[in-house]
């Protein structure tokens, strides 16, 4: 053999060995792709937070995953993502996930977020229906005539709002419009300018428009202890990630890793030694805007959690079941996955 062919054979031989030395390394027995996510999530809400938190602080990454997140507006949308296979996990909320199992989609919980209500009515202050009493159902009978707006038609915040409306004696087919205004970004502008008249809010729509704006009012908070006794099946977790029952039980390693990402984030978000880090996440994920963000987190940081409480679950398909929107009542093993109970 040439001295420059044998230099050849020697240098290809060292190529195989390094690169077999590589995929040892990295775990080559998994399939290509392993550990690769694609969450759906809603971008400048508070709700989303936390995977923003597991992204940037290499969480995700600690946990073997690539994860990829996906912007949609609103629960409809994070749900077709899942099923047409664009997204691997949605942030929705239970209402929806119920929904959609009654459609025949296999949809599971695979991770707590919120752990209480997360929603509040709030009004532009030029409204005529404005109140300030917070009481139910005076507050919501206000609202006749107004425009409100919703993340998407359809969505749970709508749902929320029909039931709060019918409740109150209201018609929410003929006493008011629903608008769809899409995320914070787009909702907050909406409600600020006039193109609505009131808006089921989540943050970081309360702060942005009643706490720092001034311009609305907080006429109905859900977020307090002490609802209505009419009104408690809305005593929900309110929204969780969520997957395919046949995407979790093919690739079981890769959600156990993102179920243990999750566990860690929420201990990281619990921790108060980690609350600048929090605010400088906050301001990239959520607003550019220090005071709002602050505000935010220190009013809301305690509502995140992973485990998926039983009652709430039981709460909602009630909740559902009253509004004649399932026929049969959901249980909570039947939704929530093991790893998340």
């Amino acid at each position: 053999m040439k001295p420059t062919s044998l230099r050849h054979a020697v240098a290809l031989v060292g190529a195989i060995l390094c690169t077999s030395l590589a995929v040892a390394a990295c775990g080559g027995s998994q399939p290509s792709g392993a550990g690769a996510l694609k969450i759906a999530q809603y971008p400048g809400s508070l709700i989303s937070f936390p995977a923003r938190v597991a992204q940037a602080e290499g969480i995700f990454a600690k946990h073997h995953l690539n994860v990829s997140l996906i912007d949609v507006s609103g629960g409809p949308d994070a749900n077709a993502a899942v099923v047409s296979g664009s997204a691997d996990i949605q942030l929705n909320s239970m209402d929806n996930l119920m929904l959609a199992r009654a459609q025949g989609q296999d949809m599971v919980a695979v991770s707590g977020n919120t752990t209480t209500p997360i929603f509040s009515v709030v009004v532009n202050n030029k409204f005529k229906g404005v109140t300030h009493s917070g009481k139910f159902p005076e507050a919501i009978t206000a609202l006749k005539g107004a425009k409100i707006g919703v993340t998407q038609r359809g969505a749970s915040v709508e749902l929320v709002m029909r039931y709060l409306l019918s409740k109150a004696g209201l018609n929410p087919d003929k006493d008011v419009t629903f608008v769809g205004v899409g995320a914070p970004p787009t909702a907050v502008p909406a409600l600020q300018h006039g193109t609505i008249d009131a808006v089921v809010a989540f943050e970081p729509m309360q702060t942005q428009a009643v706490s720092i704006g001034k311009y609305a009012t907080n006429v109905f908070d859900l977020r307090t202890n002490d609802l209505p006794t009419e009104l408690k099946d809305l005593d929900w977790d309110y929204n969780q990630w969520a997957a395919l029952k046949s995407n979790v039980d093919r690739k079981q390693q890769t959600f156990k890793d993102f179920q243990a990402a999750m566990k860690e984030t929420y201990d990281f978000i619990a921790d108060p030694a980690n609350f600048n880090t929090l605010v400088d996440v906050g301001l990239k994920a959520i607003a550019n805007d220090k005071t709002l963000v602050t505000e935010m987190l220190k009013s809301n940081l305690n509502s995140f959690g992973f485990r998926i409480n039983q009652q709430k679950v039981e709460n909602t398909s009630n909740f559902l079941l009253n509004f004649d929107k399932i026929k049969t009542p959901v249980a909570y093993n039947d939704i929530v996955d093991p790893g998340a109970r």
